[in-house]
């Protein structure tokens, strides 16, 4: 035997999640873009390879959205742990940063995007990737936060 109160709450939580869901996909899809439309104009790429290197790709079914730079171009070195990675999810940003120090290098050849954003021992450094993130990271977060409680604030009158 249902209670049918308790049945109807648990719809209206169903609601609430899916819609929350949807809210929060479409705005960490949108803040995903602009970060990267604003890492690109930072850039530092005189034959614009690096700046069209700086790709978003969305999984977990549009609630994670990762910005990587520098794949792509020819001679690259993916250390692991990759730096150059800003996952944004639902809970708000992870950063993973640069550390200086690398488990292992898959490749001998060179790595544009570090070499950029860190410098080298004859090219001074000119970031690009990190600067721009933090300078938006707590916008993102607000702005995902909002999108997540909107329908809740919706559905449930607060």
């Amino acid at each position: 035997m249902s209670n049918a109160s308790v049945d109807a709450y648990r719809a209206k939580l169903r609601e609430t999640a899916a819609a929350a869901r949807a809210s929060g996909r479409t705005e960490i899809s949108r803040q995903s873009e602009l970060l990267v439309v604003a890492i690109q104009e930072r850039a530092p790429d005189h034959s614009g390879a690096l700046k069209r290197s700086i790709r978003l790709k969305l999984s977990d079914d549009g609630m994670t959205a990762t910005v990587t730079a520098g794949e792509g171009i020819a001679g690259m070195t993916v250390p692991v742990g990759h730096p150059r990675t800003v996952t944004l999810d639902a809970g708000g940003l992870s950063q993973r940063e640069h550390t200086g120090v690398f488990a292992r290098v898959v490749s001998t050849e060179y790595d544009y995007a570090l070499a950029a954003e860190f410098g080298t021992r004859k090219e001074p450094a000119h970031p690009f990737f990190f600067p721009t993130y933090r300078a938006r990271k707590r916008g993102i977060r607000s702005a995902i936060a909002g999108a997540l409680t909107a329908p809740i604030r919706a559905l449930w009158g607060g």
